[in-house]
């Protein structure tokens, strides 16, 4: 997440709502990761 925040520009919209959408993909992602890893262990 960090090396792809350092290659967005701030002042460019699309690449900025790109990274954002990014971001809150990897939330949720975390939503299915946690209850699978719970039910692995």
């Amino acid at each position: 997440l960090w090396l792809a925040a350092r290659g967005v520009d701030p002042t460019d919209r699309e690449q900025f709502t790109g990274f954002y959408f990014r971001v809150w993909q990897l939330f949720f992602l975390e939503y299915a990761i946690v209850p699978i890893a719970c039910l692995a262990a």
